[in-house]
């Protein structure tokens, strides 16, 4: 398996007409709402920018095989970790956005 690092990531970027009622809501909970765009993290850490190139074709064919899907931010959530609590939105239905993570978890290895 390859090496990860904790420098990128896999994420689900919204559609820019939705980042306007998402950032409000972050404006208000997140302090770094500013460092990077709305978006749902799928695979945490991830690969080396260096393998980017090489890991293009594989994920883009097989992302390509889902079907289109909407979710809707449905509730928050919160979860602990070490430095407090992170606030998130649940995305409903979930099982799109599992099946996309299956498919990027065994295409990016």
């Amino acid at each position: 398996m390859a090496d990860l690092t904790y420098t990128t990531a896999t994420v689900v970027i919204p559609p820019e007409d939705a980042w306007a009622a998402i950032q409000a809501i972050r404006q208000k909970h997140d302090n770094k709402f500013r460092r990077w765009m709305p978006h749902i993290t799928l695979i945490y850490p991830f690969r080396s920018v260096d393998d980017f190139p090489m890991l293009h074709g594989p994920l883009a064919a097989a992302v390509a095989r889902l079907p289109l899907f909407e979710v809707t931010l449905a509730e928050f959530k919160t979860f602990r970790h070490r430095r407090g609590y992170t606030i998130w939105l649940n995305p409903v239905p979930h099982e799109p956005l599992a099946d996309l993570h299956e498919v990027l978890a065994v295409s990016g290895r």
